[in-house]
């Protein structure tokens, strides 16, 4: 803070914002949504500390790979939503989702000076966590570095660390001096940054549309089973939520041109960005779920039969079971049972596999099946050529 102690004090008795006519500031209860900004963050970290832990069991659990790049960016990219989460709940005691004049001018400046740090963490833990989206991607449908895929990767891995690492240096040198940021009346001045903020969001939803295109682009080009290629395409497709977000938050920045309403207006944006980095952690995360269901599915099953089928389990299978089984095979109900066999391990293995797109087996499918795809090309090439 550059307020002085007197100056603090008389901040603290004037609203942040001049109210419309007819208002009168409320300090004491105004309208507040904060509890959708506390509730939105709290599921998002719930939900991303789940499947962070998911995944790191399962590489080095289960697989017994040990941790690939990807991995640890992964988990760099959840401690750094863990810390933007931070900061979000810190925000919340100085305005967050309260109209600026029912603010104090004090707690609007602490409110920016927290909103100036979001803004800066932003960008890197959006790179990073993009970063490990696409060594993914590499190493599932890329393995020989030759592929198409292997090159729309490593363009969209240097596009984004360079833009990126560009637009966090000019968030964090957007006013000279700093402070003006958090305190507009000092002297000095600001680049616009809602053009910035724009660009940077549109940017977001062309990158988050690439990386929801690219995997299912790879797997319908596969040597695979209908099937597979449905069960491995819904994994990828939980990069839906993440293109939402984006595509909200691009619609929020613009909304918030030429408002002066922060505290309120703002948080929209932020709530969503929320959103953007949580579904890129959840997008990442995926693939290693199916993995681990089917590494504890053998030790639930029999806690499983035992509740279905009563006294039945130790003599056989019994007549709902078997019918249980029959629906699964026609897959007339749909849904999991479509995949699940549960009389065969094998067949068991086979579907959760092609789920999996980090066990070993899948990802040695998709492998074997690009390169098949790689040396049928070149054959075919040898052929024109003569």
């Amino acid at each position: 803070m550059t307020s002085l102690p007197g100056q603090e004090a008389s901040l603290a008795d004037l609203p942040g914002l001049p109210p419309p006519p007819g208002i009168t500031p409320n300090f004491v209860d105004p309208y507040s949504r904060a509890w959708l900004a506390t509730l939105t963050i709290s599921i998002t970290l719930v939900v991303t500390t789940l499947l962070v832990l998911i995944r790191t069991y399962t590489k080095y659990a289960i697989n017994k790979f040990g941790l690939r790049w990807e991995d640890y960016l992964a988990i760099l990219a959840w401690i750094g939503l863990t810390a933007y989460a931070a900061f979000g709940y810190q925000q919340t005691h100085y305005g967050s989702y309260v109209h600026q004049w029912n603010v104090p001018a004090l707690k609007v400046i602490r409110f920016l000076r927290i909103l100036n740090w979001l803004v800066i963490l932003y960008c890197p833990v959006v790179l990073v966590i993009k970063l490990s989206i696409l060594l993914q991607l590499m190493h599932i449908f890329a393995p020989a570095r030759e592929r198409f895929t292997y090159y729309v990767c490593q363009i969209m891995i240097w596009f984004n660390s360079l833009f990126y690492l560009s637009t966090m240096f000019v968030v964090i040198f957007q006013c000279n001096p700093r402070a003006k940021f958090w305190e507009p009346t000092l002297p000095g001045h600001c680049i616009n940054i809602a053009v910035v903020d724009i660009v940077t969001a549109a940017i977001n939803v062309l990158s988050d549309i690439v990386l929801l295109l690219l995997p299912l682009k790879c797997v319908w080009q596969l040597q695979m089973e209908s099937r597979s290629k449905v069960a491995v395409s819904a994994v990828f497709l939980t990069g839906i939520f993440a293109c939402i977000s984006s595509i909200m938050r691009l619609v929020t920045s613009i909304q918030m041109v030429g408002k002066q309403d922060v505290t309120w207006g703002i948080m929209d944006e932020g709530l969503w960005s929320f959103g953007e980095i949580s579904g890129g952690i959840v997008c990442a995360c995926m693939p290693t779920i199916p993995q681990f269901f089917r590494h504890f599915y053998p030790r639930i099953k029999p806690h499983f039969g035992s509740r279905t089928l009563g006294n039945n389990t130790s003599s056989g299978q019994s007549v709902v079971y078997a019918k249980q089984i029959d629906r699964a095979r026609d897959g007339s109900k749909g849904g999991i049972n479509h995949y699940i066999d549960l009389d065969s391990e094998s067949h068991q293995l086979e579907t959760y596999n092609a789920f999996s797109g980090c066990s070993r087996v899948w990802t040695d499918e998709v492998s074997n099946a690009s390169v098949g795809q790689e040396e049928r090309r070149d054959e075919a090439r040898r052929d024109v050529s003569r």
